[in-house]
């Protein structure tokens, strides 16, 4: 008994099965215990103003109780005519009024992964492996994996995405979205920012909520819509070092030290100043699972003319003069 009547207060019964209960509900005063007494623990759990209301029940459906059949029920455990009324209102409403009553009160809340300074890695229900980095936050959409595949970027995220034909992986981004059915790619969308993506592998659509303008790209494509939502950019990804804040891998060839200081903010989350007349600079090297600290003493000791690297806190800065090209 316990068990049908957490059933049909989940609103999970059969159209059939659902309608027998109700007609043994009107008759079985013991059935009318136990679904008052789950009705009572319901109203404690879920500690809302809404909660089931006899006395309000009763004044909704009067009019159609004078008009309805009422079964004399004898009074148990101190029930009152108001709550057998309110047992009929069940009856009338097919088990809406509870079941919209709890759902009002107590939604469920999205699942939410969120990090500060590292990177987190974790796989989603549907087999989808994600890598989170540092200060970043992905909010999983209720029902994911059931009747949709959506989630919410705040930061950025390396995403390898289970394949599924039939319902779509979807990432809202800022003022843009980006959807696929399984394949490989990155996505940075911090807040008041464009929005990057970076293709590995097979297609993503990226698209504006804000203008009708959406693409298709391809493995080795960056795509940039801008904050506004209003531009959306394609171009053809020469840099690979977008990746390397998982990877811990950076390559620089004959890069610009404005190049080579955008990625190594990117990479290592920090705010990096510089001369202007360090600008004409350039840079070859490679640098696998390097700290900030260890990159910048490489690049201090190839450029001799770098005469001083100030760290505070996440703001580098750097002075010197100009290179001899």
């Amino acid at each position: 008994m316990h068990e049908k009547v957490a059933k049909y207060l989940a609103n999970e019964m059969e159209e059939r099965e659902r309608l027998e209960f109700e007609s043994l509900l009107v008759e079985d005063n013991s059935l009318q215990e136990e679904l008052f007494a789950q009705i009572e623990i319901l109203e404690e759990h879920t500690k809302s103003s809404q909660r089931f209301n006899a006395s309000k029940a009763y004044a909704q459906v009067e009019g159609q109780l004078k008009s309805t059949k009422v079964v004399n029920m004898p009074q148990k455990r101190g029930f009152s005519f108001l709550k057998v009324a309110a047992t009929l209102l069940i009856v009338l409403t097919a088990g809406f009024f509870i079941t919209k009553s709890i759902s009002d009160t107590e939604e469920e809340a999205p699942l939410v992964f969120e990090t500060s300074t590292a990177i987190d890695t974790f796989t989603l229900s549907d087999g989808t492996q994600i890598r989170l980095n540092a200060n970043s936050r992905l909010e999983i959409a209720n029902d994911f994996g059931v009747k949709n595949r959506e989630v919410k970027l705040i930061g950025a995220a390396n995403f390898d995405v289970a394949r599924n034909e039939d319902l779509p992986f979807v990432i809202n981004a800022n003022n843009g979205s980006v959807e696929v059915l399984g394949t490989v790619f990155e996505v940075n969308a911090y807040p008041e920012r464009d929005v990057e993506l970076n293709v590995a592998e097979g297609k993503v659509k990226f698209a504006s909520k804000i203008v009708e303008k959406e693409d298709l790209f391809e493995a080795g494509d960056t795509g940039l819509l801008t904050a506004n939502g209003k531009e959306l950019i394609k171009t053809k990804r020469k840099n690979e070092n977008y990746a390397a804040w998982w990877t811990n891998r950076l390559v620089f060839e004959e890069a610009s030290f404005e190049e080579v200081f955008k990625d190594l903010e990117k990479t290592y989350h920090v705010q990096i100043q510089f001369d202007e007349s360090l600008s004409n600079c350039a840079w070859s090297a490679i640098l696998e699972d390097y700290t900030l600290t260890e990159a910048l003493e490489v690049l201090k000791t190839t450029y001799p003319n770098i005469s001083k690297i100030e760290i505070k806190d996440s703001l580098i800065k750097l002075e010197g003069t100009a290179c001899n090209n």
